[in-house]
């Protein structure tokens, strides 16, 4: 997600609203752990690179069977049945005999 689009997208959940400074920086914090890891005492956070996820706290491996090919998920996609993929991949690989 760009950082445009989750600033939008925290400024359309508050309805409108007035939302303290406190509330809006939770908000914020809220939506980035969906897709990057805070750095610490930091509202600014690092994207989880290709092949790994965000749990909310830290990167993960994408598990074998799995890949991710974008920065900054908060999950991995499972391969299709006829495919498979080693931990960490960015891709799913050759076609199971």
């Amino acid at each position: 997600m760009n950082k445009k689009l989750l600033l939008l997208t925290v400024l359309l959940s508050t309805n409108g609203g007035v939302m303290t400074r406190a509330a809006m920086m939770e908000s914020i914090t809220n939506a980035l752990q969906k897709y990057c890891v805070p750095k610490p005492n930091s509202y600014i956070c690092e994207a989880c690179k290709a092949g790994t996820y965000s749990d909310g706290e830290k990167c993960e491996t994408c598990p074998a069977g799995t890949f991710m090919n974008n920065t900054g998920a908060s999950a991995c996609s499972k391969c299709p049945d006829y495919c498979c993929s080693n931990p960490g991949s960015t891709g799913c690989g050759e076609v199971r005999a």
